[in-house]
Parts: C-alpha cells; sequence; structure tokens
C-alpha cells in the first residue's frame, strides 16, 4: 500500500533538486505539486525580476495565478510579487490593494529577491511609480535609499528612483548627484534607468 505522503515528499525533493540545479519553473510546479506554496512563493520571489528583466512576464504572471489559487495567496513573498507585477503593467487598483496588505506585514526580514523588508518594497514601489504625486514619491524614494544601503541591486533602483524623484520636482542638484558616484556603481545606475525606462512610463516633470 502507498504511503498518502509519499507523493508529496517525492514532490518536495525534486522542488529541492531543482531549484538548487537552476531549473526554477519546474521547481516551482513540483513545490505546488508538493502542497508547499510557500516554498514555491519564495521561488517565484526570488526570480521574479531576472524574469521579467528576461521577457518572460508572462512566466511570472502564470506563477502568481497559480500561488492567488493556492493557500500562498496571502503569503508575503506572494504579496511581494503581485505588487511589482501590478505596478510593473499599470494595474493601480491591484498594486493599491497588495501595497495595503503589506502595509499590515510587520517584518524586518530580507525577502527572497533580496529587497531589505517588506518596508522597503512599499517604498521602493511608490518612489518609482510615483501614483501617489510626486511629493509622495519623493518622500518614498528617500526611504527607500535610507533603508538599501548595502549595494545590491536594490540599492541601485533606490538611488535611481530618488534621482528620477528629485528631478520630477525639480530638484536638479539631488537628480546630477545620482551621477556623481565611483564609476562601477555609476555604470550600474545607467544599466538601471535603462531597464526602468523600458519597463514603464515615469511621471514628467511639469
Amino acid at each position: 500500500m502507498e504511503h498518502p505522503g509519499r507523493a508529496a515528499m517525492l514532490h518536495g525533493r525534486a522542488a529541492d533538486w531543482l531549484s538548487e540545479n537552476g531549473h526554477i519553473d519546474d521547481a516551482i510546479e513540483h513545490a505546488l505539486a508538493a502542497g508547499d506554496g510557500d516554498r514555491a512563493a519564495s521561488l517565484v520571489q526570488a526570480s521574479w525580476f531576472r524574469y521579467f528583466n528576461a521577457g518572460l512576464g508572462t512566466t511570472v504572471r502564470g506563477w502568481l495565478r497559480a500561488l492567488e489559487s493556492s493557500a500562498a495567496d496571502g503569503n508575503t513573498a506572494t504579496v511581494v510579487t503581485a505588487a511589482w507585477m501590478a505596478a510593473l503593467s499599470g494595474e493601480k487598483e491591484e498594486m493599491d490593494r497588495r501595497l495595503e496588505q503589506l502595509g499590515n506585514i510587520s517584518s524586518d526580514v530580507a525577502l527572497p529577491d533580496g529587497t531589505k523588508s517588506v518596508e522597503s518594497v512599499i517604498t521602493l514601489i511608490r518612489g518609482l511609480f510615483g501614483f501617489g504625486g510626486p511629493v509622495d514619491m519623493l518622500a518614498a524614494a528617500r526611504r527607500a535609499a535610507e533603508l538599501e544601503t548595502n549595494g545590491n541591486m536594490w540599492s541601485t533602483v533606490a538611488n535611481t528612483a530618488l534621482g528620477h524623484a528629485s528631478y520630477v520636482v525639480g530638484d536638479l542638484a539631488r537628480h546630477s548627484a545620482s551621477f556623481r558616484r565611483p564609476r562601477t556603481a555609476r555604470q550600474r545606475l545607467l544599466r538601471c534607468e535603462s531597464w526602468l525606462s523600458g519597463s514603464w512610463h515615469w511621471p514628467k516633470r511639469n
């Protein structure tokens, strides 16, 4: 007689092996089949940016649909990824709903994609997209830059957001300061701005 938990155990092992060997799409499928929505949500959250940046936003949205129809819909990792994808798609109502959910989560633990905390995600999104207007955009970008200080990709994104928000409100000195950095950091900022400009429409300066 087959053990009732054997299939879930095998799917879980497969998810572990596949994720460790870079087969993220299959790993997520097996994690869900194992009934481990939290594991699947973490894998999605760790990988969404790389897939989106490679033009695979449809894949990320497929993962989210699977998570949202599972017990992992309210998982922090799911909500974070959904908030980013809604913002990138211009779905303001869904973005606001997800940001409200995040606002009710009190956690300062780093997230699988490398962002420092839930608060960092909220301020990054508000500071980048500017749906709350220029003043809110600038305040959020400043806070994001304060939080993301470890020099990784999200630190670059935060400082790019701060530079652009400063430009929008007319603070050209702050905008220019974003580029008065060591060569490597400046190159990262330029690459980040290039990616961002191809991903959504920035608020324009009046």
